[in-house]
């Protein structure tokens, strides 16, 4: 048992050390990696309120769906005893995001600082001369290629590790860890994502005037591609066929499924919220109503910050329960049964992007 403890311990070390750094130059370079014309400024303006929107209606979706099937019920928390109580009021929480220096995010493990640090550095990095600009950019890139690239070996090598989460899952379980809970939780994943795909997506196109079966009909190849493939970014010249089969321009359809496919991840704010929720209501304390609202806001901009790729919303939920100190073990646990979410919320991701592109196309219709 102190094997299984300490190589799981090991495993979530080297989460902890790229998550961080991971999520800040991610989303700091889509920030600065996107144009600054009129209309490129108006079609990111518009990709980024739609991207915004489903992600969060899809982390609200997913909390309506894990109040109704209470994954928690019955369970008892193993482990960790009683949980961990604080005295902390949530204005401290809130006030403790902020970070006091640029380091202070990657000592502290500060994602939500790192998060609000990026957008004010992409922000105020869009204003300096173009050629600083493009440098910054430039170099912003590289360092976020590394840790992609960093945190895709780190991934690979989860598999070794799975003995030391399964030893200390099947000691939970014990002492009373209930199974049925973990069932209930992943039914809670794939309800909330067809409820998505299914009902609110079509709503968003009608409302918006677009006949919603013509755009499914249109879309199942790219769909195809994104379930078994089980990334965004593979999917991107299948979704541009299906772009072209529904006659959205050109400009718009070659500029927001590359970005959709890189911030718009529907699933994974899902999968991010309910993990990170379920995971923290078990194992530490029942959350209060504005730790929900944080929970869903973290989700929705984690979830724009992640890779798509396969297994990144994966990695990236296991750095945020191990920065929060939530044990991280049952994630070791899903992993058999993650390919098949993940093919699931990556194809939510793809439908989406066509249906945000659709719906852009629509709004700028005057646009030459």
């Amino acid at each position: 048992m102190p094997y299984a403890h300490a190589a799981s311990d090991i495993f979530v070390r080297i989460i902890r050390f790229l998550a961080v750094p991971l999520i800040f130059f991610s989303l700091l370079s889509t920030i600065l990696t996107t144009g600054n014309s009129k209309d490129v400024r108006s079609l990111f303006g518009h990709t980024l309120k739609y991207t915004v929107g489903t992600t969060t209606v899809a982390a609200i979706i997913a909390l309506i769906t894990y109040k109704i099937l209470d994954p928690i019920s019955g369970s008892t928390p193993p482990s960790c005893g009683e949980g961990v109580t604080s005295n902390i009021s949530y204005l401290d929480s809130f006030a403790n995001i902020v970070p006091s220096n640029i380091l202070d995010i990657f000592l502290t493990n500060n994602i939500a600082g790192a998060v609000i640090l990026a957008v004010i550095f992409g922000f105020f990095g869009k204003k300096i001369l173009p050629e600083l600009q493009k440098s910054l950019a430039s170099g912003i890139s590289a360092l976020s290629e590394m840790f992609l690239l960093l945190a895709q070996y780190t991934v690979k090598f989860l598999p070794a590790f799975l003995w030391a989460f399964m030893v200390i899952f099947v000691q939970d379980l014990k002492k009373g860890f209930v199974i049925g809970n973990t069932l209930i939780f992943l039914i809670a994943l794939i309800v909330a994502n067809l409820i998505h795909a299914l009902i609110f997506l079509p709503l968003l196109l009608r409302k918006n005037g677009i006949s919603a079966t013509e755009t499914i009909k249109a879309s199942l190849p790219a769909l195809s591609v994104a379930f078994f493939t089980k990334s965004s970014n593979i999917a991107i010249p299948s979704s541009l066929k299906v772009c072209e089969k529904l006659k959205i321009k050109p400009f718009i359809s070659r500029f927001t499924i590359p970005v959709c496919a890189t911030i718009n991840m529907n699933g994974c704010g899902i999968f991010i919220f309910l993990a990170t929720t379920f995971m923290t209501e078990v194992f530490v304390n029942p959350m209060e109503w504005w730790q929900y609202i944080v929970c869903i806001a973290t989700a929705t901009l984690v979830a724009i910050g992640n890779a798509g790729v396969p297994m990144g919303c994966f990695f990236l939920t296991t750095s945020l329960l191990a920065i929060i100190g939530t044990p991280t073990y049952l994630m070791g646990v899903l992993l058999p049964v993650f390919m098949i979410l993940d093919m699931l919320e990556t194809t939510v991701n793809v439908w989406s992007d066509i249906v945000i592109t659709r719906c852009i196309n629509k709004k700028m219709s005057n646009l030459e």
